[in-house]
């Protein structure tokens, strides 16, 4: 399948920390299930984290009323404080990979990071991921300010 806009979600969000710091919270298994997911009331439950090439990852969010979905997939790039690049797959759709590549900037106490999720299935995949991805990246903004606060 050939990525198109329609099919390809890029976000870009500066934050209020250091490079490290934001890095970690994405390749730090208790940071990253404090954070990951759409809304405040979801729990991320991390089965596997395994942050280098190759190394596979699986989660599950969980929903205030119970509904429960998982994703997994494997690192294909792990650059420390620069570039993480991941497959993903929903456990529900599980013949439908797609590919998120995360680039982390830093400059003094901010980093500016660009995330690209790429081979969406449709234009509502992209926008539904857009919804999702939005939802977690205020949940790590507000992760962040609490780390930074201490």
């Amino acid at each position: 399948m050939k990525d198109t806009p329609e099919t390809t979600l890029i976000l870009k969000r500066t934050f209020k920390a250091p490079v490290e710091v934001v890095y970690q919270a994405w390749t730090q298994a208790e940071q990253f299930s404090r954070w990951m997911g759409p809304a405040v009331d979801m729990t991320c439950a991390v089965e596997a984290h395994e942050v280098r090439v190759g190394g596979r990852y699986a989660f599950e969010i969980t929903s205030a009323d119970g509904q429960v979905n998982g994703a997994s997939g494997h690192f294909r790039e792990v650059v420390e404080n620069e570039r993480l690049v991941f497959t993903w797959t929903w456990n529900h759709v599980p013949d439908h990979e797609t590919l998120v590549t995360v680039d982390f900037r830093g400059g003094g106490d901010a980093t500016t990071m660009t995330l690209t999720h790429e081979r969406h299935s449709s234009a509502e995949s992209t926008a539904n991921h857009r919804m999702g991805w939005t939802g977690a990246l205020d949940n790590l903004e507000r992760l962040l300010a609490e780390a930074t606060a201490d």
